[in-house]
């Protein structure tokens, strides 16, 4: 009987099944969240999701072997005998249907890898999972008929989140490596690492309310300032600071508007990699060069990365403090004093010198300059892999 498997809770309620668990929390009246547990624990300390269960506004309806619990725009409907999930958004209805997982281990903790398997329309399309430029560009907006690869590296940002033409989106709260598929009305999903296998289903019955669902759900993004809506001019680097500063002028000169140049890597020249340092040699003053670009009207930006050379001595200085990872010179952003330390240093060289922007470059993270489709920081942080650019962003957006 469905009630000796059921438990009500705040925000939703609990199934057992065979030997797994499943959890439906309503988020809002268009919102659900479905948690597929293996052993009965949840994590809900999310790095992603800033939004909490509603206290009431939905209705929970027991019967013999069905659980149903409707939002008001959502409904989902659990067949406990079979473990299929029905969930009716505006437009159509997302069944889902199977998922399984199996317990690894990694860097000497245990985990879970999770399928998961969901039927769709065959006549809906579906869009987003973030920009795929490198191992997963195949072509096109759309998804259906492809095959995405779920991590950060040179070119590809993995967003776990689709949006349907049937005005409905997925958000999947999950970190490590990641592949979806789309094909013959089938979207699976793989996940390398989890805890739990977490989902939010968004409803529409519009687009925008899916966005907007999404932003509820993450919280919502600041505009940049009205200066950044110009043009920027960049390349791939400017060697010296009279390059930079004579291609200023000569946009001045012809006219053309400008309101951003952007100063990219080697800068530091002589003091390592990314030494936080300005080679006298080619930069003998940047402050005084970001002073002449302001008085000709142009907004300064510089690429910092959160990689750092062993000979320098700003490693030395973090690998004291136990901010980098073992056998790297990559900044640990994860420890919240590490990201502190990092935004100081941003402060004392670039931010007293006038810089206008920060651009967080190789925060995919890149580990080392080698091929750039390669997602070398995988053995570092594997069930967390997506979320390092989270992390390092946020220490400097708080900074």
């Amino acid at each position: 009987m469905v009630e000796d498997r059921v438990s009500r809770i705040a925000g939703g309620a609990v199934a057992k099944l065979d030997n797994w668990f499943i959890r439906i929390l309503v988020y809002a009246p268009n919102i659900l969240r479905i948690t597929f547990s293996p052993d009965g624990s949840f994590w809900d300390q999310s790095p992603i999701v800033i939004a909490k269960p509603v206290k009431g506004g939905y209705t929970i309806e027991e019967h013999r072997d069905t659980l149903s619990i409707s939002a008001g725009e959502v409904e989902a409907r659990l067949d406990i005998g079979t473990g299929i999930l029905r969930i009716r958004t505006s437009e159509t209805v997302i069944s889902d249907i199977a998922r399984d997982w199996k317990k690894i281990e990694l860097r000497g903790y245990e985990s879970y890898s999770f399928n998961h398997k969901l039927e769709i329309s065959k006549d809906e399309e579906l869009y987003g999972s973030g920009q795929h430029a490198g191992y997963s560009a195949h072509g096109g907006f759309g998804l259906v008929g492809r095959t995405v690869y779920l991590a950060q590296r040179n070119t590809d940002i993995a967003i776990p989140m689709v949006i349907s033409s049937k005005v409905y989106g997925i958000l999947w709260d999950m970190h490590s490596f990641g592949i979806l598929s789309i094909r013959g009305g089938e979207l699976r999903a793989w996940f390398e690492a989890g805890k739990s296998l977490d989902y939010y289903l968004i409803s529409g019955p519009d687009l925008d309310k899916v966005i907007s669902g999404y932003r509820f759900l993450t919280g919502a993004a600041p505009l940049l300032p009205k200066w950044a809506f110009g043009y920027w001019q960049s390349k791939e680097r400017y060697a010296s600071q009279d390059e930079i500063i004579s291609v200023a002028r000569e946009f001045v000169r012809r006219g053309i508007p400008i309101d951003v140049i952007v100063l990219d890597w080697r800068y530091w020249g002589k003091y390592g990699w990314n030494a936080f340092k300005f080679d006298e040699k080619d930069f003998p003053d940047p402050e005084a060069m970001v002073r002449e670009l302001h008085g000709m009207g142009i907004k300064v930006a510089i690429s910092i990365w959160p990689i750092f050379g062993k000979d320098t001595e700003i490693y030395r200085e973090m690998e004291e403090k136990g901010c980098v990872f073992q056998g790297t010179g990559l900044l640990n952003a994860f420890k919240r004093e590490c990201g502190e330390l990092f935004w100081r240093k941003i402060e004392e060289v670039f931010a007293s010198k006038g810089f206008d922007a920060w651009w967080l470059d190789a925060s995919e993270p890149e580990i080392e300059p080698r091929l750039i489709y390669t997602t070398w920081q995988h053995d570092l942080f594997p069930e967390d892999l997506n979320l390092y650019p989270l992390f390092e962003t946020e220490a400097v957006y708080r900074g």
